[in-house]
C-alpha cells in the first residue's frame, strides 16, 4: 500500500542518517519479529543470569536462521561478575556449537548496578543519571566490541532487506490463501 511504501522511505532516510539502528524485538521469537531478525546485519541476544532468561536466550538462538551464523552474539545483562557472564556465554556457545553447528559471538557484559533502579525511579536514562556508573562503562565496552563484530552486508541496507522479505512473505501468503 502507499502508506507502507511511504513508511519504508522514511525508514530508509533514517538508516542513511545513522551508523547503527538498534531494534528491540522484546523477549522470545514471534512471527512478527522474524523478518526483523532475518534482515539484521547482526543479532544481539540479551540475557540475564536468571535460568529462565538463559533458557529463553537459547530458544531464540535455536530459531535464528542459518544465515545468521557468525552474525549473532550474546550480551549478558545485570550480572554480578565478569566470570559469571563468561560462564553463561560459554554454556550458550557450547550448546550452539554442539547442537546447532552455530558460532555465537561474545558481545560483553553489563554488570548489576544500583543505578538501574535509580534511573527507573527518576525516569531518566543511565547516561543522564550517572555517565560513569558501572553499567554505562559496560555499555561503552559492548558498543566498542560491536564495532568489531558487526559487518554490514553489502546490499540494499537493512530496510531494503526487510522490505524485500516482507513482500516475499506477503506474496507467499496470498498464493497459499487463493
Amino acid at each position: 500500500s502507499e502508506s507502507f511504501a511511504g513508511m519504508h522511505g522514511e525508514f530508509r532516510d533514517l538508516e542513511s542518517q545513522h551508523d547503527w539502528l538498534i531494534i528491540d524485538t522484546g523477549s522470545g521469537m514471534a512471527r512478527e519479529t522474524d523478518g526483523f531478525i532475518r534482515a539484521a546485519d547482526h543479532v544481539l541476544v540479551v540475557t540475564t543470569p536468571d535460568p529462565a532468561a538463559i533458557a529463553e536466550a537459547y530458544a531464540v538462538i535455536k530459531q535464528l536462521p542459518d544465515s545468521t551464523d557468525s552474525r549473532a552474539s550474546v550480551l549478558v545483562n545485570r550480572v554480578a561478575s565478569s566470570e559469571m557472564a563468561h560462564d553463561i556465554w560459554s554454556r550458550l556457545r557450547h550448546a550452539s556449537r554442539s547442537f546447532l553447528q552455530s558460532n555465537l559471538g561474545y558481545a560483553g557484559i553489563v554488570l548489576e548496578d544500583s543505578t538501574f533502579g535509580e534511573s527507573v525511579l527518576h525516569q531518566c536514562t543511565l547516561n543522564v543519571l550517572d555517565a560513569d556508573c558501572e553499567a554505562m562503562r559496560g555499555l561503552r565496552q559492548v558498543a566498542a566490541r560491536m564495532e568489531d563484530l558487526v559487518v554490514p552486508q553489502a546490499d540494499d541496507g537493512y530496510f531494503g532487506r526487510l522490505w524485500l522479505k516482507e513482500c516475499v512473505a506477503i506474496a507467499g501468503e496470498r498464493r497459499v490463501s487463493t
